[in-house]
């Protein structure tokens, strides 16, 4: 069955001067890492093993966790009492434009998604310049992200996530040559506008 694979808006991202400018963000010694999360806030995008994993790292240093989107079924309170020394911050909603220029200012992105059909906001993350941590639940593969721009873990699995991730906070040469991979990965990919003539192309040849 053929399909149109999403795509990023690569245009935009360069006309505001994003495509690839986390990959300058070299973190220092003393600064936490911030590792980001856009979406849905709940449990099908496996956010609980997310905090499985950063709470495991609390003698390793400061991790911060990013989360940017909705909280409709109420997860954070319960997140809050049950991982009481991670620090959050959460920004419920922004416009894309502003998400992007947030992420551009963090080092990391979980995509921990128990199931996804494709993570756009993953393609997003790469193409603004951040190495990613994800499951094998969503697009990661299908990007070419693998794996030299992102670490592949399995669903569910808080350790793996937690290896990951001590693996970049331990080695920023290592996740600086994650981002620049990523950069490059998706700035040869598909742009937004070739997504939407294959998508007319699509539609057109099911009359």
């Amino acid at each position: 069955m053929r399909s149109v694979p999403l795509a990023v808006d690569l245009g935009e991202l360069r006309r505001q001067n994003l495509l690839g400018t986390a990959v300058r963000n070299r973190r220092g010694p003393e600064e936490p890492l911030r590792i980001a999360y856009a979406g849905q806030i709940n449990q099908r995008k496996g956010l609980s093993y997310l905090f499985e994993a950063v709470d495991s790292l609390i003698g390793l240093g400061q991790i911060h966790i990013q989360l940017y989107g909705t909280d409709h079924l109420g997860m954070l309170p319960s997140l809050a009492r049950d991982f009481p020394n991670i620090v959050v911050n959460h920004r419920p909603r922004l416009p894309q434009s502003e998400l992007w220029l947030a992420l551009a200012r963090d080092h990391l992105f979980a995509f921990p998604t128990l199931l996804d059909g494709f993570g756009n906001a993953l393609a997003e993350a790469a193409a603004i310049g951040l190495p990613s941590i994800v499951t094998d639940r969503c697009g990661a593969p299908d990007l070419g992200l693998i794996p030299t721009a992102a670490v592949l873990v399995p669903a569910q699995d808080s350790r793996a996530i937690a290896a990951a991730i001590e693996g970049f906070y331990t080695d920023e040469n290592r996740r600086l040559a994650f981002a620049a991979e990523a950069t490059k990965i998706m700035s040869r990919g598909r742009s937004w506008d070739e997504y939407g003539a294959d998508a007319v192309t699509f539609v057109r040849g099911l009359s």
